[in-house]
């Protein structure tokens, strides 16, 4: 392969990388902007072998719908208590797909 092929296929490979990027830029911001921040009120905490668990609730008063969440095991340091308040992001087309922020 001469050079001219190589600056040829280099050429090629590069916009193909620019384009990828400009799509994935393009996609991020929209998930960013489907992302909802509630602040869920504490109504249940478990204890399982794995650790403790935060159940919160959020109830949308424009719908009336209420979502439920169910934090990851926490092993040490539970801070939350019964009626305390935890920030969620989540997005209300996906409502399975969410963070607490404990």
């Amino acid at each position: 392969m001469g050079i001219t092929a190589l600056l040829v296929v280099a050429l090629i490979l590069s916009g193909v990388g620019i384009y990828l990027c400009a799509v994935i830029i393009s996609i991020l911001p929209k998930k960013r902007k489907s992302k909802r921040r509630v602040v869920a009120t504490v109504r249940q905490i478990q204890i399982w072998f794995e650790g403790w668990y935060v159940i919160a609730v959020w109830t949308d008063i424009l719908t009336g719908k209420s979502y439920t969440f169910r934090s990851p095991p926490i092993e040490l340091h539970l801070k939350q208590r019964l009626g305390d308040r935890v920030v969620v992001d989540f997005d209300p087309g996906h409502p399975e797909q969410y963070r607490m922020r404990l």
